[in-house]
């Protein structure tokens, strides 16, 4: 796989500064889509993680089962925190 940095430096020894510019502008804005395709990802596993455990807690509340209410209640606090570390992380 080439270096797309690499390629747009060769270029511009070519053809100018303004199409190095032009490179690395679609350059930058690539890794900022390919960014926000990641951070969508990581808010659907960290809301797929409270909900899983909020489900879990909410079928044994039923029940009347305190390990697995703890437990999940212990796996919705871990997706917030996962959510508050990673996605609230990349907008810092």
């Amino acid at each position: 796989m080439s270096n797309p940095s690499a390629e747009a430096l060769e270029r511009s020894e070519r053809f100018g500064p303004t199409r190095l510019c032009l490179r690395v502008t679609l350059i930058t804005s690539l890794h900022y889509h390919d960014g926000m395709e990641r951070r969508q990802l990581k808010t659907g596993v960290g809301l797929a993680m409270v909900a899983l455990g909020l489900v879990q807690t909410s079928l044994y509340v039923v029940r009347s089962e305190w390990v697995p209410i703890v437990l999940g209640l212990l796996y919705s606090v871990i997706g917030i925190a996962y959510l508050r570390v990673e996605v609230s992380a990349v907008d810092r």
